[in-house]
């Protein structure tokens, strides 16, 4: 096991000395820092679980230092140092943030009492974290990874329909994580049967939908996932219609139950009012709704998603761990994520690749992210407006939409520029050029669509575990 980090600040080197060999030979790793700057340098590159400050010798900037390490996660234990035996002097506010005040002049039989104190604290809080996530969290709980109201939901719902085995209509924005629900539908059921995904949209003919060996075969007692159904062709449709009919009345004896789930932007309802959806297959299809928010709505979530994903990258390629710094989670907090869970992973691996000393910092994130100003509609109805150059305002509010609206536009055609020039009724050449204007690259999102092909089902089963 990695030993716990230990980090004395302390202007005397006698004392950093001193504190850090008790510390050593107890098993930790000790570290000195002469000041807050020092300090706060080494929190951002090291996981430190026990922080020390000499509260006189650091004088005002104690409190600085003691605030910035409220907001690391995990939070170090913090222990002050003062030339009193009792809190004199020590404000209300600091002793309540503090785990002890250790009175100077150091001993080394004092020291060393108060590393065994605080070496019984950190495991009684290690223990805490585990049990809590063991019987609280609920983050990752049915692979779906958020802590917020509308996630909770998400969770609840899920599980009602679980083990019923009815058809589910999923509702989501790209990226939300429509086809994760569907393979933790698939994995609650009772059965050994496979987890088949179609993507409507790409179809040319039905062959991969009836053929023999093709997606209602091979989902015979399990799970056919149709991904995009509303735009399906009609005549299509139809067939799709009279084959599940025919396999409903077939009346085989060993004809083994297939669950359908269909994920989509839009609710089934709306499609078929708008007639991009015949009634048979919406009455057969959309028997339960599950409807999952976007990024946007549910902020929230961005740090422990961000943490998630920084465990799993790491936990896949091999990676010593990695930290993000609380600047860097601002940022992200900040952005709006029109390609939502997806562009939030994608972005971290990219960050995961240009961490420098275990950290991910702002500087590591996309340009798009950290230049990103507030959302269309927040430019629109934000106070002082008119205190402002019209075509400074206007500006912000057109390239808010058009990042959002590329971001996005990318993201459902997997990267090709065509097939999404035609769908914005836009000459390609044209597309290029806003795609470089806002240093958005369609190969990064075909790479991204791919690496979700290639690991969503061995993840999503671990997250299952």
């Amino acid at each position: 096991m990695e030993r716990p980090v230990a980090l004395v600040v302390d202007r005397d080197p006698t004392v950093r000395s001193l504190i850090s060999d008790v510390f050593e030979d107890r098993g930790f790793r000790a570290l000195g820092a002469e000041n807050v700057a020092d300090a706060r340098d080494k929190l951002v590159t090291q996981p430190v679980s026990l922080l020390l400050i000499d509260l006189e010798s650091i004088g005002d900037s104690a409190d600085e230092l003691i605030e910035h390490a409220q907001h690391l996660r995990p939070q170090p234990l913090m222990v002050g140092l003062r030339g009193t035996a009792d809190d004199q002097g020590v404000s209300e506010a600091v002793r309540a943030r503090l785990f002890d005040v250790a009175p100077k002049p150091i001993e080394r039989d004092r020291i060393d009492r108060l590393c065994r104190r605080s070496l019984t604290q950190l495991e009684t809080l290690s223990e805490l974290r585990r049990l809590q996530s063991d019987l609280q969290s609920r983050e990752g709980y049915l692979g779906i990874v958020g802590r917020s109201d509308s996630m909770e939901r998400v969770r609840a719902r899920v599980e009602s329909l679980a083990w019923s085995g009815d058809s589910v209509w999923i509702v989501g924005e790209s990226g939300t994580g429509k086809e994760l629900a569907a393979r933790v539908l698939h994995a609650s059921m009772d059965s050994d049967g496979d987890f088949v995904l179609v993507n409507c949209a790409e179809l040319r003919s039905l062959e991969p939908l009836v053929a023999d060996g093709a997606g209602l075969n091979r989902a015979e007692g399990g799970t056919l996932y149709l991904e995009n159904l509303p735009e399906l062709r009609l005549d299509f449709q139809e067939d799709l219609q009279r084959e599940i009919e025919r396999r409903e009345t077939r009346g085989e004896t060993d004809a083994k139950a297939t669950r359908f789930v269909v994920g989509s932007r839009e609710d089934a309802a709306r499609a078929f009012s708008e007639g991009r959806l015949l009634q048979g297959l919406h009455d057969r299809l959309a028997l339960a709704t599950v409807q999952l928010p976007a990024l946007r709505d549910r902020r929230d979530d961005v740090a422990l998603l961000a943490n998630h994903f920084i465990i799993a990258i790491c936990e896949i390629n091999h990676l010593a761990p990695i930290r993000i710094s609380p600047e860097a989670l601002s940022t992200l907090e900040r952005y709006d994520w029109p390609g939502n869970v997806q562009e939030l992973r994608n972005a971290i691996e990219q960050a995961v690749i240009l961490s420098a000393e275990g950290t991910i910092r702002p500087e590591d994130l996309a340009d798009r992210i950290r230049e990103s100003r507030r959302t269309t509609a927040d430019a629109a109805v934000g106070p002082g407006l008119s205190r402002r150059r019209f075509r400074d305002v206007k500006r912000e509010i057109v390239e808010a939409f058009e990042r959002a609206y590329l971001g996005e536009l990318l993201d459902r055609h997997a990267g090709n520029v065509t097939a999404a020039s035609q769908q914005a009724g836009m000459l390609r050449s044209a597309l290029q050029r806003l795609l470089r204007k806002h240093g958005l690259k369609s190969a990064e999102f075909r790479a991204s669509r791919r690496r979700g092909e290639r690991a969503a089902a061995s993840e999503s089963t671990d997250e299952l575990r």
